[in-house]
């Protein structure tokens, strides 16, 4: 398979085992500047004495060290594999991974796999068994081909240099673990999307306890120091401070409940000066907002349009386009998501969205009808793609939705299912969201019809709130 060039610069070749110096102190006879003795030096500068037995990890500290190391970062957008092969393969105290894992991984991931700029796999193992060579080349050679289907861009980056390897590991925007002590540990320290997929396969198959307790552990830190919720908005930025009212009433409300392991994300589409930025802050310190820029995503010209929906803005379709087909680039490291518009104000706990989202895959405030004149062939388009792609023969509805202003997404469940994605993609190659303003609310309501039972999403009446835009009110009896 081909390399990924990431660096022109020379790295030494430097084995050893990371994961187990680390966890054990086990550092005798590593060099000085090696990331394993790095690490207990700073410890005992922390502690103030030498390090004699093991000790627990301070993860942070571990971080650090790596992040300011010399060696290159993973290459944006890209999602790493780290594979355990060569010793793996054949030692008793292993948990076996096959190919059919990884397939398993790879079909409910399609979609992420789609969009990443590279594919990476870093593969290696101290003391490799020349045995075991042909094994480990199938391997990546039967891998490399099931991830081309999707994606071009596969390459190796495996360094010989393990503490290369963990930075480009630990930089990975995604990454995917599978069994020992170093993948594992790399996972944990990971500050962006983990998939412990693989991982959690092969817990209950390591012989040693010691071992199957110290990868629940890496697991369980990465779990419980990452935010897997988020609340987002999709907003526009205005000339004037002062026309930012709307969304700093939405957000002091959401500081009336701070939800822990919970960001909070603006999408804006590039117009929202940094001065606006620092100014909506202020308003609501303790929120911590993030502002994230999906410009890229949204179309600059108008286009041809249906002349009876002209009264529809672009901005509007590019909203639209947003909230069905590429939001979920900007999401991939959440399990949850609720989305509360700028024009909102939420009279009830959002804490109560997030609740059933424990059980359901959406949870909203209200399912509403769409207007026919925005929904033109929309149901057919839908009919002809179950029928084409799988044959299957659907009964005919009226376009209708969850209302989207106010909604919880189980982005976690639902991006196991992939016919989701290739619906999504049929639905923008008609570029009906643009020419006819189908909307997200009538396009997902299609969505969760044909694609889910009933009683997987949930229509919730003890979600209240006031919609500014139709200056109407939901749920509020």
């Amino acid at each position: 398979m081909d390399t990924c060039v990431i660096n022109s610069n020379d790295i030494r070749p430097l084995g050893y085992r990371l994961s187990d110096s680390i966890r054990f102190n086990n550092i005798n006879n590593l060099p000085n500047d090696c990331i394993a003795r790095t690490y207990y030096s700073k410890i005992e500068e922390m502690l103030k004495e030498p390090v004699k037995q093991k000790v627990d990890i301070e993860y942070e500290t571990l971080y650090d060290i790596v992040i300011q190391s010399q060696y290159n970062e993973c290459p944006k957008k890209s999602i790493l594999f780290h594979l355990r092969l060569y010793d793996w393969f054949d030692w008793w105290n292993a948990g076996k991974l096959n190919i059919e894992n990884y397939e398993d991984f790879i079909d409910k991931h399609i979609y992420l796999l789609q969009n990443v700029d590279n594919i990476l796999l870093l593969y290696g193992g101290c003391g490799k068994n020349k045995n075991n060579t042909s094994k480990t080349e199938l391997f990546v050679e039967t891998l490399t081909s099931i991830l081309k289907k999707y994606n071009s861009n596969v390459f190796n980056i495996t360094s010989e240099n393990t503490d290369q390897d963990l930075k480009y590991i630990i930089t990975s925007e995604y990454y995917v673990p599978s069994v020992g002590g170093f993948s594992n540990l790399g996972g944990a320290l990971n500050k962006n999307t983990v998939y412990w997929d693989l991982s959690e396969k092969l817990i209950g198959t390591y012989k040693s306890p010691q071992d199957k307790n110290d990868i629940s552990k890496f697991k369980d830190y990465h779990t419980n120091n990452t935010k897997t919720k988020a609340i987002v908005v999709l907003t526009r930025g205005y000339s004037n401070i002062t026309q930012y009212k709307q969304l700093i009433d939405r957000n002091k409300i959401l500081e009336n409940t701070i939800i822990s392991n919970t960001d909070y994300i603006i999408f804006h589409e590039g117009n929202i000066p940094l001065e606006h930025q620092t100014y909506i802050l202020k308003q609501t310190p303790c929120l911590d907002l993030q502002f994230i820029n999906v410009e890229a995503d949204f179309k600059q010209i108008n286009t041809d349009i249906d002349p009876r929906t002209r009264h529809f803005s672009l901005g509007y379709r590019n909203m639209c386009n947003f909230w069905f087909s590429n939001f979920w680039k900007y999401t991939e490291k959440y399990e949850k998501i609720v989305r509360i518009d700028e024009d909102i104000k939420l009279y009830s706990d959002v804490n109560i969205i997030f609740n059933n989202l424990d059980t359901k895959i959406a949870c909203y405030g209200s399912w509403q009808n769409d207007c026919d004149f925005v929904t033109r062939n929309l149901n057919n388009t839908t009919l002809q793609f179950f029928k084409q792609k799988y044959n299957e023969e659907k009964n005919t509805r009226t376009p209708s939705g969850p209302y989207t202003n106010v909604i919880g997404w189980n982005l976690k469940e639902l991006r196991k299912n992939n016919k989701i994605f290739e619906y999504i993609d049929e639905v923008v190659k008609t570029n009906m969201i643009y020419y006819n303003r189908w909307g997200d609310l009538p396009l997902w309501g299609e969505i969760l019809f044909y694609l889910y039972d009933t009683e997987d999403y949930y229509e919730c009446k003890e979600i209240k709130y006031y919609h500014g835009s139709n200056n109407g009110t939901y749920n509020m009896e």
